[in-house]
């Protein structure tokens, strides 16, 4: 039976309305998922990964294809949850877990799978030194281990929480999984960033030395993170492996239990073994630099993701309307008057419409003076034709109206008497 005390705790902070950090910590899995995507969208997130991912080790024989298997399942629910759900689409989660086989007796080095996505970190704190044992997969992280950006750069960056992974957010998702051994006295602490961004690493360490117990530990790492500012929330979850001969840590009972789950998309693992103090605690090399997602967009890409969905509808509703109106103003004429009195035809509609105003196709030699009142108010009105000949026929048929009237004006000109005053 193997000496082993656990504790975990979580707070929401001094800024954040909601808490969307989940924890768990049964004596064999530990876990902290810091979800984001809106006020349901990351506690939603970091849920169903949690349950996903401990229901599949449980049910599984535990070697770290089971661990990659119960991550894949875990990103394959969040994920499938979001693209059903228009609320919750483009939700996802950070996920650090240390996962703990049985030890062979209480002097033995303790194999444990440690596996991470995001930058929710696990340290180890051996012998009152502390190592972080993940890699964050952030931007800036990649950016300084590929020799751009410096520590003091990143540590004073402003795209500090630009991610390059996260649970859920796409069909698959690559994890960093680490096979480690640890020895008696060890402590391992798995925390959000709401943890590291206000606390350093000599600061957990020394909460961490000064603690009577796990659960104390991870009370006081959170307590001291929202004291230095409590800006997100903050959550850890404290494993501590008992020094040789001490009875005090309680005794670990064996966990099992579990439920079927779907086949996965596998990828190929990243294990690194530590055994001992000598050993490298760092993940593995980086290998290229990925598009960076920020995690203040994931809460907002549902809304984008509808917001562009309206403006693509509206686009194309938009298009087919002005295609509409093109085809039926380009296909209608009338008849009206320009600046210098001349009758013209147009092609469009009187007054034109919306922002397709007429054109000029033919401008006649007919002046409006040189016609009855009658037809100067229709022209001037603007005469609607059907085609341009129907526009050309009235033209004919108002020049014949033009000369008659011009005959009948000239006849009765002539035939006027004229008045001369008498004398007398």
């Amino acid at each position: 039976m193997a000496l082993l005390d656990w504790g975990s705790a979580t707070n929401t902070g001094k800024v954040r309305r909601d808490n969307q950090d989940h924890v768990f910590a049964d004596g064999s899995i530990f876990i902290v998922a810091d979800g984001m995507g809106g006020a349901n969208g990351g506690e939603t997130a970091a849920r169903i990964a949690v349950d996903a991912f401990t229901e599949r080790v449980n049910q599984s024989e535990l070697d770290s294809d089971a661990i990659q298997s119960a991550l894949f399942y875990a990103n394959e629910m969040v994920f499938t949850m979001g693209m059903a759900n228009p609320d919750l689409h483009g939700m996802g989660t950070t996920f650090v877990s240390l996962v703990l086989e049985e030890i062979q007796g209480d002097k033995s080095p303790r194999k444990a799978y440690l596996l991470n996505v995001g930058d929710s970190r696990a340290y180890l704190l051996r012998k009152g030194e502390i190592t972080q044992l993940t890699v964050d997969h952030s931007w800036v992280e990649e950016m300084m281990r590929a020799g751009r950006m410096s520590e003091d750069e990143v540590a004073h960056s402003r795209s500090r929480h630009v991610l390059t992974k996260v649970v859920g957010v796409d069909e698959t998702v690559g994890p960093d999984l680490w096979e480690i051994y640890l020895d008696p006295g060890d402590q391992v602490i798995l925390c959000s960033d709401g943890v590291t961004n206000e606390l350093g690493d000599l600061e957990i360490a020394e909460i961490l030395r000064r603690s009577k117990s796990a659960q104390d530990g991870a009370s006081k790492v959170v307590e001291a993170a929202v004291l230095a500012g409590g800006v997100d929330n903050a959550s850890a979850v404290v494993v501590a492996l008992a020094p040789i001969g001490d009875e005090s840590i309680r005794d670990l009972e064996t966990h099992s239990q579990g439920v079927a789950a779907s086949p996965l998309i596998r990828f190929a693992p990243h294990v690194v073994k530590i055994e001992g103090e000598d050993a490298s605690l760092r993940g593995p090399m980086l290998q290229s630099i990925p598009i960076p997602i920020s995690k203040s967009e994931f809460h907002k890409s549902g809304m984008y993701l509808r917001i562009a969905a309206f403006l693509i509808l509206l686009l194309v509703i938009l298009g087919v309307g002005a295609y509409g109106i093109n085809s039926y103003v380009n296909g209608s004429y009338f008849v009206g008057a320009s600046n210098t009195s001349n009758v013209v035809i147009y092609q469009g509609r009187p007054g034109g419409i919306l922002w397709f105003k007429p054109k000029v196709v033919e401008v006649e030699k007919i002046k409006l003076n040189a016609l009855p009142n009658s037809y100067v108010v229709q022209i001037k009105a603007g005469v609607a034709e059907t085609s341009l000949s129907a526009a050309r026929n009235y033209i004919s048929n108002l020049t014949s109206q033009v000369r008659s009237y011009s005959a009948t004006t000239s006849t009765l000109s002539s035939t006027t008497p004229t008045l001369v005053s008498g004398g007398g």
